[in-house]
């Protein structure tokens, strides 16, 4: 591996790494999760979830933590 390719690998792992920062001091308010009418359009699928397809779990930030990952609806 060349030193430019590894230079790139250092900033775009420092960029990720900031990335976070920004989303954790986000307002959720305004957010909700989405009707039973606003799913009507392809509920059958979703019902092969316990949560209709809505949430992922998964340790997302590599940190050994499990992370979630919500599908939600803001009105504004």
């Amino acid at each position: 591996m060349t030193k430019r390719i590894k230079v790139k690998i250092i900033c775009l792992l420092l960029l990720l790494a900031l990335i976070p920062l920004p989303v954790l001091s986000y307002d959720m308010s305004g957010w909700r999760k989405p009707t039973k009418t606003e799913l009507a359009g392809d509920i059958d699928w979703r019902k092969e979830s316990k949560n209709l397809y809505l949430k992922a779990e998964a340790d997302f930030d590599g940190d050994g933590k499990k992370d979630t990952a919500s599908l939600l609806v803001n009105d504004k």
